[in-house]
């Protein structure tokens, strides 16, 4: 499995998302899995089944059972506006950093998506 510096993904996270200001990267080295054994963790995790309020609910949950399972694994929170047709809402999602680049995991969905794939505009990261 690759690993990669704090810079190294802030850099990544800034060519997609230039005005992108609050990254919260809290270790030094991340590991880039592969997007195969996310999706798999994150299937057995079942977060998406809860009975949960909010979507920064399914996030926290999911990044939390991500993590301590791969406590070094590019996977985190990502807050932003995302637009929904009628306007732009605020929402929580989750974000990794794979061997295969960026994705946002909806958990309360339990979709991916590529960042070209889905309107939505992060100002926050925590990972």
């Amino acid at each position: 499995m690759k690993r990669t510096t704090t810079e190294a993904i802030r850099n990544v996270l800034w060519r997609v998302y230039p005005d992108l200001r609050h990254i919260w990267l809290v270790d030094r080295t991340y590991d880039l899995p592969p997007l195969d054994l996310v999706e798999k963790l994150v299937t057995e995790s079942k977060i998406f089944t809860l009975d949960l309020d909010d979507c920064d609910d399914y996030s926290l949950q999911s990044h939390a059972f991500v993590r301590l399972r791969n406590p070094h694994w590019a996977y985190g929170e990502v807050i932003g506006y995302l637009d929904v047709g009628i306007g732009e809402v605020v929402h929580a999602m989750n974000l990794t950093i794979t061997a295969q680049g960026v994705r946002f995991y909806d958990a309360k969905e339990h979709k991916f998506y590529k960042p070209k794939e889905i309107d939505f505009k992060p100002f926050f990261v925590r990972m």
